[in-house]
């Protein structure tokens, strides 16, 4: 009898799919990456990720989502502490925040979704994020 997820397990797992994705997308592109080698990559069944997400444009979605909630999240909070002019200490942070998180970086701007509208929270992650900028 397959295991009863809770919401924790489904949330841990696609936190990890997503942890995994990131990298490769970013390494590979989207098209370089098939599920199957994601699947590998956390040592479980490739029809794994499909009990998670409906399919691979959805990890690329849910992942990107992630990035640029964490790149705005960063932004606001240092907003919070500024003491200097706006457009030089954004400047600073955007590439201090770029450094440190470059595959996250590449999948924001660096890859083309043409699906994207249809992700509602990837929409509001990528517009927050410009409200940062």
């Amino acid at each position: 009898m397959p295991k009863v997820l809770t919401s924790g397990d489904i949330e841990a797992f696609r936190d990890r799919l997503c942890d995994v994705a990131e990298e490769k997308f970013a390494a590979h592109g989207a098209d370089g990456v098939t599920l199957r080698e994601l699947a590998d990559a956390l040592g479980v069944s490739p029809m794994t990720p499909y009990r998670y997400f409906k399919d691979k444009d959805a990890i690329l979605a849910a992942v990107r989502v992630r990035a640029f909630n964490r790149f705005a999240e960063a932004m606001e909070a240092a907003e919070t502490k500024r003491s200097v002019r706006k457009a030089a200490f954004t400047g600073v942070l955007y590439v201090d925040w770029a450094m440190q998180n470059p595959a996250a970086y590449r999948l924001m701007f660096d890859t083309q979704q043409p699906t994207a509208s249809n992700y509602p929270d990837l929409v509001a992650a990528m517009t927050r994020a410009r409200g940062t900028m």
